[in-house]
C-alpha cells in the first residue's frame, strides 16, 4: 500500500483490513469519515479521503504496474512517467517540477483509468478567472493559455462552488459555456468537472468531456477523476 509518498507493506485477507491497516501504520487513520474507492481490473484499489482530499493506492504484494500512456494525444508522443519504486501512479504527479508537468501527468492518468475523449487543467488566478493550464484531445494544444472569465460555465461553477459536476447534457444545462466548442469545431456531449482543492482552497479544477459510450461518466470515473484531482491539488498547493 503507498500514498501519494512513500509505502508500507502489509498483510491482510482483502483490501478494505489492509486500507485500514496502512492508514494506521501511516498515522493517517484517525479523523478519517469519508473515502472514494474504486477497484481497477487489474486489481488495484484508489482510495481516497474526501475531507481532507489525500489519496492511497492498494495493491497486491509484487504487482508490476504497465507505464502509462496517454490514448488522446493526437499528433505528439507524450513520454509516460516512470514508474516509481513502490509503484504509486499517484506519486509522479507530487513529484513533477511545475504546475504543467504536474497538470500533463494528472491528465496521462486520467488517460489510463477514464475512457474520454479529451481532458483539461484548468487554474484559478487572483482575478478569479480559469487559464487552461494543460489540455488533451483533438483541440486540446489549442485551449492552453485561454481564459475564462470568473464564474464562467460549468467549470466556473465547480470551482466557485467547490462542487464536482457530473454533467450528461451539458447543452441543455444554463451553466454550459458553448462558446469553448465554437472556438474548438468540437461538440461536448458529456463533463466531468472535479475541484481541485487543497487545505480549503479551490485552486482550480480538472475537467474530462465526452466520455466513451452513451452513459456519460460513471461513478466509478468519477471517483477516480476525485482522486487525481486530490493529488494534483497537494501539488499546486505546495
Amino acid at each position: 500500500m503507498s500514498p501519494r509518498q512513500g509505502a508500507v507493506e502489509v498483510s491482510a485477507g482483502n483490501w478494505v483490513v489492509a486500507l485500514g491497516l496502512g492508514l494506521e501504520q501511516f498515522g493517517a487513520i484517525v479523523g478519517l469519515d469519508r473515502l472514494a474507492c474504486e477497484v481497477l481490473q487489474n486489481g488495484q484499489v484508489l482510495a481516497r479521503d474526501v475531507r481532507a482530499s489525500q489519496g492511497w493506492v492498494v495493491q497486491p504484494m509484487g504487482m508490476v504496474l504497465p507505464p502509462i500512456e496517454d490514448p488522446t494525444l493526437d499528433d505528439e508522443t507524450m513520454e509516460a512517467p516512470e514508474d516509481t519504486a513502490d509503484g504509486s501512479w499517484l506519486h509522479v504527479i507530487g513529484a513533477a517540477g511545475s504546475v504543467e508537468e504536474a497538470a500533463e501527468k494528472a491528465l496521462t492518468l486520467l488517460g489510463t483509468l477514464i475512457p474520454a475523449e479529451g481532458g483539461a487543467i484548468l487554474k484559478l488566478l487572483e482575478d478569479r478567472s480559469l487559464e487552461f493550464v494543460w489540455a488533451t484531445g483533438p483541440s486540446g494544444r489549442s485551449l492552453v493559455g485561454h481564459r475564462l472569465e470568473a464564474g464562467v460555465g460549468l467549470a466556473g461553477f465547480c470551482v466557485k462552488n467547490a462542487a464536482t459536476v457530473n454533467s450528461l447534457e451539458p447543452y441543455a444545462d444554463q451553466r454550459f459555456h458553448r462558446e469553448v466548442d465554437a472556438a474548438t469545431g468540437q461538440r461536448t456531449h458529456s463533463v466531468l468537472c472535479v475541484p481541485l482543492v487543497y487545505e480549503g482552497r479551490v485552486l482550480g479544477c480538472l475537467e474530462l468531456i465526452n466520455a466513451r459510450g452513451n452513459q456519460g461518466f460513471t461513478r466509478g470515473a468519477q471517483a477516480d477523476a476525485e482522486l487525481v484531482a486530490g493529488a494534483l491539488a497537494e501539488r499546486m498547493g505546495r
